[in-house]
């Protein structure tokens, strides 16, 4: 269960820490901090690491990446859980930058494989990998025993180790990426957002090198998709435009959806940039409706699929290339505007960043 406010003050005041730190801290959590970070702050091991990383800065961090490090930072060199600090014992005696290095092609190998938890033998195979990636001469055993037992980054529970916090794996595989020159950064992002679209390495890439991410993949994937569709949109040409992104109607209960599919990797990729990019998605598509206008609008686009889709039932998908004959009744849905929002938003985007970058390159 997740920390409420009061449930996360609560928390802090019994910690046996520095009382001053505390209550500024306690302050900072009831006049917003945990508002606007609600998800980080409502878990235990986090919300207690954000208290030692604070009485080092005396300050928190707007964006979030900044915090995973200055955390790392404080867990690598020292803490306690007391008010006396005291530097660990390193068993690899690496200075932080390799370690940092080592740990985060640990992170991208293990979140490549979508693996959170290791037998032994299993996390000492990875972490094998990660330094010779790195190139970097360390043990690997001294290497497991720092992360055990000097950073803490990593946790035995029986006879399985696993991350403190899986956040933790997410903002070192970001920053690996980062930092790379060698990976195909497209490729990667195409894999990571169609098998992780949920959690936050992307958003996490944006923050520590938009640059990288908005030229290497944003760019080159928005000049694709665009090439695949019609310009200007064309409203009776619904299917062929939708056919760029997604191979299926899905119809529940309560409405009409569209179907992702490994298949239409560009359908991945089209969801991902409303996360990335959420004030210029509102121009597009901010809704002013109310919960009931809107509620009946999806239940007639419903009743219309149904009516001429009559061998299907809510809750099944209807593969584009099902639908035959004339489609003109899909002008009577919202799908029309639809795509013709999701088009001109990919216009609007792909013209600012390239007039971006040709301006920057050109000063």
């Amino acid at each position: 269960m997740r920390l409420n406010q009061n449930q996360s003050v609560d928390l802090i005041s019994r910690i046996e820490y520095d009382k001053t730190v505390k209550e500024k801290f306690i302050n900072e959590l009831k006049s917003g901090l945990y508002d606007k970070h609600r998800d980080f702050l409502s878990n235990p091991l986090l919300l207690t690491m954000m208290l030692l990383t604070y009485e080092q800065l005396a300050e928190i961090p707007e964006k979030i990446h900044i915090f995973y490090e200055q955390a790392f930072d404080t867990l690598y060199h020292k803490h306690d859980s007391l008010k006396s600090l005291y530097k660990r014992k390193s068993y690899s005696g690496l200075p932080i930058d390799d370690f940092k290095k080592i740990f985060s092609a640990f992170c991208i190998v293990t979140y490549s494989d979508r693996k959170m938890s290791f037998s032994y033998s299993e996390i000492i195979s990875y972490i094998d990998k990660a330094i010779q990636i790195e190139d970097i001469k360390v043990q690997s055993k001294a290497m497991f025993n720092d992360l055990i037992k000097s950073v803490c980054i990593i946790q035995k529970d029986g006879n399985i180790f696993t991350f403190s916090h899986r956040s933790f794996q997410e903002y070192f595989a970001a920053y690996f990426i980062s930092k790379s020159q060698s990976i195909d950064t497209g490729k990667i992002l195409d894999t990571i957002v169609k098998s992780h679209l949920r959690d936050n390495v992307i958003n996490m890439l944006f923050e520590l090198n938009k640059e990288q991410i908005e030229t290497k993949w944003i760019i080159p994937r928005l000049q694709d998709s665009l090439s695949k569709c019609k310009n200007p949109f064309d409203s009776h040409d619904i299917i062929g435009f939708l056919s760029v992104f997604y191979d299926a109607f899905r119809l529940h209960d309560d409405g009409i959806g569209l179907q992702f599919s490994d298949n239409k990797p560009l359908g991945h990729f089209s969801s991902g940039l409303h996360r990335l990019y959420r004030n210029e998605s509102d121009i597009y598509f901010k809704n002013s409706d109310t919960e009931e206008e809107v509620e009946k609008k999806r239940k007639k686009e419903l009743d219309i699929f149904l009516t001429h889709v009559e061998s299907h039932d809510p809750n099944q998908s209807i593969l584009f290339s099902e639908l035959t004959g004339d489609l003109a009744w899909l002008l009577e849905t919202g799908i029309p505007e639809y795509c013709e929002k999701k088009c001109k938003f990919m216009e609007h985007l792909h013209k600012k960043l390239s007039d971006k970058y040709l301006e920057k390159n050109q000063a």
